[in-house]
């Protein structure tokens, strides 16, 4: 967590925040010298990508120089951003300490955040226990510092699809150290959770009453259990508050100004996940919330078994026989660049300015572990906010640098500039030089 962090910070709920007015931002807004917020979107998907059976040629990467690259076709529905691109090669997400829980387990909280799973706690691998994350994450340090400075209705929107249970292995965001948020987890919900509640008319204001008289009690209970808990625990409760707090502005804001978007979609994993994809784009455009993330699946072996794609075996276990197999675990990793992709697809639809709303949104796509080898060599791409400073079409190789300067380069791109460092796994401090700018 940065240095200077405040209790207050400490505190955020999982979609705290918000005011009590929503303007959207729209076309008309902007011709009106309205500026342009900065977005920051998030983007998970499980077991990294195919490094060609660690070999030499790293097979997801692209091949030419920082400017002339070309995408390797695992990536070819990602053509059509080639401009609004950075790919990376040489950032490194390590876990200091005991490696808790496995690659999967500690590769999932560390991610965003920094910061590895505790030496004790609830869960074990082995004989040895673990516990929940030590650090907040940094989409949710960036959410409350917009909170402060310029709220919106929420604070953030954490979305996700088969997302798992209550498990470090399943949990990639953090609101504070030892507190996953959990992802809303299918379209019907997420449609409920962030625009039902916001919805004009007299039905959705007695909704909207029912919920907020739901929220006060609750708040008043948390209220009397305080005087009574010890203080850690007591901690978690006025987080939990901070939390009720900001669902109860969420649902004062109302959204009679912007196109509500259709929850309903068909089966199949894909379909959900771009069906996410679409109302987080609607989310931010509607000036819902300027932070995002949304999670495929789980970190922690994720046995899926993609028979869509005419594979009998779970995607976990084959990438342990990738030097075997590699053309299945191509076609799993062609699909998820195909929602990635999907993902720029919705942020451009919406106008903006001279641009789009992907102009104005860092996406940031990463994975809990490299690919089948567990290598720490963690594989980033980065899209869009080329109308917000960051200098995109471009290939970059570092040497060996830690991924904490990439989150703390993420902070200061979202104007929290105060952040110098971000968990645990970096000895020194300050942004990734020349990534974003």
């Amino acid at each position: 967590m940065s240095r200077g962090t405040s209790r207050r910070r400490f505190l955020l709920g999982a979609a705290a925040g918000g005011a009590a007015a929503l303007l959207p931002w729209t076309r008309s807004a902007f011709s009106q010298g309205i500026v342009r917020p900065k977005r920051l979107v998030l983007f998970f998907t499980p077991h990294g990508t195919i490094f060609d059976s660690g070999r030499a040629s790293e097979k997801w990467l692209p091949t030419g120089g920082e400017r002339d690259f070309v995408l390797h076709p695992i990536m070819s529905a990602l053509a059509p951003y080639r401009e609004q691109l950075i790919l990376t090669h040489g950032i490194h997400k390590r876990h200091r300490g005991p490696d808790l829980g496995g690659p999967h387990t500690t590769g999932m909280p560390i991610l965003w955040s920094g910061g590895g799973v505790t030496p004790d706690g609830d869960f074990t691998r082995g004989e040895l226990p673990f516990g929940w994350n030590s650090h907040a994450s940094v989409d949710q340090l960036i959410a409350q510092h917009l909170a402060d400075a310029d709220p919106t209705p929420f604070d953030s929107m954490t979305l996700g699809v088969a997302s798992g249970g209550s498990h470090p292995g399943s949990r990639m965001i953090y609101a504070a150290p030892g507190m996953p948020v959990t992802p809303v987890s299918s379209p019907a919900a997420a449609f409920e959770r962030y625009f039902a509640g916001s919805l004009p008319g007299e039905e959705a204001d007695r909704e909207r009453a029912r919920r907020l008289s739901v929220l006060d009690a609750v708040r008043g209970s948390l209220s009397d259990l305080a005087p009574r808990m010890p203080a850690d625990a007591r901690l978690r409760l006025e987080a939990h508050t901070e939390a009720i707090r900001g669902l109860e502005r969420g649902l004062q804001s109302s959204l009679s100004e912007c196109a509500i978007p259709d929850p309903t979609t068909d089966d199949g994993l894909g379909a959900h996940i771009d069906k996410q994809s679409e109302l987080l784009a609607t989310g931010l455009a509607c000036g819902l919330t300027r932070v995002g993330s949304i999670q495929c699946r789980v970190g922690e072996n994720d046995g899926r078994v993609y028979d869509f794609l005419g594979h009998s075996v779970g995607h976990h276990s084959l990438t342990h026989r990738e030097p075997d197999v590699p053309e299945a675990l191509e076609q799993i990793h062609r699909f998820y660049f195909e929602r990635f992709a999907h993902l720029l697809d919705q942020l451009s639809r919406f106008p903006e300015g001279e641009g789009t709303l992907l102009d104005h949104t860092l996406v940031v796509w990463g994975s809990d572990t490299r690919g089948w080898d567990h290598n720490y060599a963690a594989p980033f791409v980065f899209a869009g906010g080329g109308h917000s400073g960051v200098a995109t079409g471009r290939y970059l190789r570092f040497d060996d640098v830690e991924h904490n300067r990439m989150l703390v380069s993420l902070a200061h791109h979202m104007g929290l500039d105060s952040m110098t460092t971000i968990g645990d796994g970096d000895e020194g401090e300050g942004p990734l030089s020349d990534l974003l700018g």
